[in-house]
């Protein structure tokens, strides 16, 4: 072999060698870059959940402020003291339903939220909030409002 085909040889290899160089430093930044756009989509996700759990717990709080207040009036109507005895005893357990359904409305978006942080880091593309299925104020609360209309207890006659 001749020096010239010699370093003919050493000169390409040099060549791959830098131009895989360049492909490794490429892909790093192309992959920076993906996990910059991820972390942005993640905590945009976390945003828009942070959001709707808010409305969820400003509607839940309006709703078990209605039926406190129908609770009451329905009692004072029959003139029935409503700071005593059962009155008393059914709006506490209505305060610590609402209560329980605050603390499922906050547990389930904790898990939306940690669901969409696994997702981010794995790649996957986020599930938008609009799909997340019912709410813990729309079953929660659904079981109150049936109680108080087919008067379960037989209190409110």
């Amino acid at each position: 072999m001749s020096w010239v085909a010699a370093g003919l040889a050493i000169g390409s290899f040099a060549m791959d060698i830098m131009a895989a160089d360049k492909k490794d430093k490429a892909e790093k930044s192309s992959s920076k870059k993906t996990e910059k756009q991820l972390a942005a989509l993640f905590e945009t996700t976390k945003k828009q959940l942070s959001f709707q759990r808010d409305i969820e717990l400003r509607a839940l709080d309006r709703t078990g402020k209605a039926i406190h207040g129908q609770q009451r009036a329905g009692y004072a109507a029959s003139g029935v003291k409503v700071d005593t005895g059962t009155p008393l005893k059914i709006a506490i357990d209505t305060s610590s339903e609402i209560a329980m359904d605050r603390s499922i409305i906050r547990q389930r978006y904790d898990l939306e939220v940690d669901a969409a942080l696994k997702r981010s880091k794995a790649g996957m593309p986020q599930t938008p909030p609009s799909t997340l299925g019912p709410t813990a104020l729309q079953s929660g609360l659904t079981l109150l409002t049936k109680a108080e209309k087919s008067d379960y207890w037989g209190l409110l006659k």
